[in-house]
């Protein structure tokens, strides 16, 4: 992952060109509980397409219910 020729490698260039490795949106904790749950879920053996199907879900009603995190 440190390899900065691998196509791959996002970690170390995002880790010199932003200050956070969170992505810069306030639906960031919702993307977040969305994508922990679904990938303990998949782990524990639940439908990969199922459980990110949900996932998504949840996050889009998260930005529903925020009425989409609107700038001031």
């Amino acid at each position: 992952i440190t390899d900065p020729k691998a196509r791959w490698d996002c970690t170390s260039r995002n880790s010199t060109t932003s200050p956070s490795s969170a992505p810069a949106t306030p639906a960031y904790p919702a993307i977040t509980k969305a994508f922990a749950t679904a990938a303990d879920n998949i782990a524990k053996g639940a439908n990969v397409k199922a459980e990110l199907d949900k996932a998504a879900r949840a996050i889009d009603q998260d930005i529903k219910d925020n009425s989409g995190y609107p700038t001031k």
